[in-house]
C-alpha cells in the first residue's frame, strides 16, 4: 500500500515528462554500462570461437588452393607452354591477428571500467578472465594475441578476488529484454551457450558475400598471353575470377567469406561499444525522461521512456522499446544498456 501511495503521489505531482535527477541518473548509468560491458565480453567470447572456426577453414582452404593452382599450371604447360605464377594466391591471412587490436584496447582500459562502475565490473572481469584462461587450448600462434589482455587482467586480481567467480549469465534479464523488444522468448544467454549463438551469427542465407580482408596479394593484371592460355583450361577458371572474394569462394566455398565478414563486423561493433561505454569525455547516458502518465499499475512499469545516449559519435534521443521498471532503477539501466547494444551500427 505504501508503494502504491508513493507512485500515486508521483503521478499526481509530476509533469508528463520527468527527467531522472542527477543521483538517480548516476545509478542508472552504472548499470547501463555494466550491461553493455557484459555484452561486450559475451560477444568477444563468441567472436573468438568464430575465429577458431575460420582458422580451421583457412587451414583447409590452403591445400585446396595449392591443388587448384597445380592443376591449372599443369594444364597451361601442356596446352601452350605457359607457367603462371601463383605464389600470391597462397598467402592466406592468420585470422587471429584480427583480434589483437580489440584485445589490446580492452586490456588497456580495464582500469577505466573499474573507475566508472566499480564492483559492478566483476562479471565483465570474470568472463574476460575465463576467456584468457582458455587460451591453453588454442594454437601457439593465437596465444601471443592474448598476452597483453591477460597481463592487464592480472593487475585487477586482488580487487575482484572477494567478489565471486560468476561468469556473465544475463538469464531472466535478457529474456525480459527480448520479450519487450521482440515480443517472443529467446534462449537464455550464457557463455556456455556460445555454440548456439554461433549458429545464429553465421546464417549462410542472410550474411553472405564479404571480402576476406587482405588474404591474397592478387596482381591487378595478368599477362595477356598467360591469361589467354589459362582461359583454355577449365582448371584455371576459378583463378581467373575478377576479385579475391570470388576466387576464394570458387575454390573453398562461400562459408569462408561469410565467417570472415561476421568476425570483421563483430570486432568493429565490440570496439565501438567498449569505447562508448568507457568514454569519460562523452558520458554514455546524458538524460532519461520518464512519461509518468504511461505507468502500468500491475507491474509498475512505464511504456513511454526517452533516453539521450552517446551513439554514432553524437548524443541521440530515442524512445526505448522496453517496459521500464519504475521501482527498480538498476534493472532499468541494465535493460536499456542491452538495448543500446542493438542500436550500434558499424
Amino acid at each position: 500500500m505504501f508503494v502504491l501511495l508513493i507512485v500515486l503521489t508521483i503521478v499526481a505531482n509530476s509533469a508528463a515528462g520527468q527527467e531522472l535527477d542527477a543521483d538517480s541518473l548516476a545509478v542508472f548509468t552504472i548499470h547501463f554500462r555494466k550491461a553493455l560491458l557484459e555484452e561486450v565480453a559475451y560477444q568477444l567470447n563468441v567472436t573468438v570461437n568464430t575465429t577458431n572456426v575460420l582458422k580451421a577453414m583457412l587451414d583447409d582452404c590452403k591445400p585446396k588452393m595449392q591443388k587448384q593452382t597445380s592443376l591449372c599450371k599443369e594444364c597451361t604447360q601442356a596446352a601452350c607452354q605457359k607457367s603462371p605464377t601463383f605464389e600470391d594466391y597462397l598467402k592466406l591471412a592468420n585470422p587471429y591477428l584480427y583480434l589483437k587490436e580489440p584485445l589490446d584496447n580492452i586490456g588497456g582500459q580495464l582500469g577505466d571500467a573499474v573507475e566508472l562502475i566499480g564492483e559492478e565490473a566483476s562479471g565483465f572481469y570474470n568472463s574476460l578472465n575465463s576467456l584468457g584462461n582458455s587460451i591453453t587450448s588454442f594454437p601457439d600462434e593465437a596465444k601471443e594475441i592474448f598476452s597483453n589482455l591477460n597481463k592487464e587482467l592480472g593487475k585487477l586480481d586482488d580487487y575482484f578476488k572477494d567478489l565471486g567467480d560468476i561468469i556473465i549469465d544475463a538469464g531472466t534479464l535478457v529474456k525480459d529484454l527480448f520479450d519487450d523488444i521482440f515480443g517472443k522468448k529467446r534462449r537464455r544467454r550464457t557463455i556456455s551457450d556460445s555454440e548456439i549463438r554461433l549458429r545464429d551469427l553465421i546464417d549462410p542465407e542472410s550474411v553472405l558475400r564479404a571480402l576476406i580482408a587482405r588474404t591474397m596479394e592478387l596482381r591487378a593484371n595478368i599477362d595477356p598471353d598467360v591469361r589467354a592460355c589459362m582461359e583454355q583450361c577449365s582448371s584455371c577458371t576459378p583463378l581467373l575470377q575478377p576479385t579475391q572474394q570470388e576466387i576464394i569462394e570458387s575454390v573453398c566455398g562461400s562459408q569462408v567469406i561469410t565467417l570472415n565478414n561476421t568476425i570483421q563486423t563483430m570486432i568493429k561493433k565490440i570496439k565501438t561499444a567498449y569505447n562508448y561505454a568507457l568514454d569519460k569525455n562523452n558520458p554514455i547516458v546524458q538524460k532519461v525522461v520518464l512519461n509518468i502518465a504511461s505507468l502500468e499499475y500491475v507491474h509498475y512499469t512505464l511504456s513511454d521512456v526517452e533516453i539521450t545516449a552517446y551513439l554514432a559519435n553524437a548524443y541521440t534521443s530515442y524512445q526505448t522499446d522496453i517496459d521500464y521498471p519504475l521501482l527498480n532503477l538498476p534493472l532499468g539501466g541494465r535493460k536499456m544498456g542491452l538495448e543500446y547494444w542493438t542500436k550500434i551500427t558499424v
